[in-house]
């Protein structure tokens, strides 16, 4: 399937906006149902479980969207540490920035703590890039695995 590339956007950013869609679906009916039965078993029946539904389901919401946002941002951090000049280029390339001096300087004196804007950005790169880091690490693990090949098969030696 052919993803439109206006605007800047990509099949990443498609996959990620039904990430979130699902997620925050799933947190948001799951908590709401724990409170309706609450609210069932402990108050009237005439506003109890409904109340209990909402106030429950609302932050079943905001427990999935904090949930997938530091997910998304532990994975940036990570990807970022392995592949900088990777994801900036992708930043530059994909979302038409002109300098990621920013992000870099942002990401070498907060790490984990940067501004809300530089790790939307990085976010946004890391997904863009998410096929060529998982290209370069497949690449990187059919490399390990050849090595062991040319080296015999270690796991069955007598003197291990």
């Amino acid at each position: 399937m052919d993803f439109p590339k206006f605007l800047g956007y990509q099949k990443q950013r498609y996959v990620f906006v039904a990430k979130h869609i699902t997620v925050v679906s799933f947190s948001s009916v799951t908590f709401g149902i724990v409170g309706g039965i609450i609210g069932s078993l402990f108050f009237p029946v005439s506003l109890g479980p409904v109340l209990l539904y909402l106030t429950f389901s609302s932050f079943g919401f905001g427990f999935g969207s904090a949930y997938l946002w530091n997910r998304e941002k532990s994975l940036a951090l990570y990807y970022y540490a392995r592949y900088p000049r990777l994801i900036e280029r992708h930043i530059i390339k994909d979302f038409q920035r002109d300098d990621t001096s920013d992000i870099k300087e942002d990401y070498e004196l907060h790490q984990s703590r940067m501004s809300f804007g530089n790790m939307s950005w990085l976010i946004l790169g890391c997904q863009a890039a998410r096929e060529d880091i998982n290209d370069i690490e497949t690449r990187k693990i059919s490399q390990t695995v050849d090595e062991y090949a040319e080296e015999g098969d270690c796991l069955n030696r007598k003197d291990a």
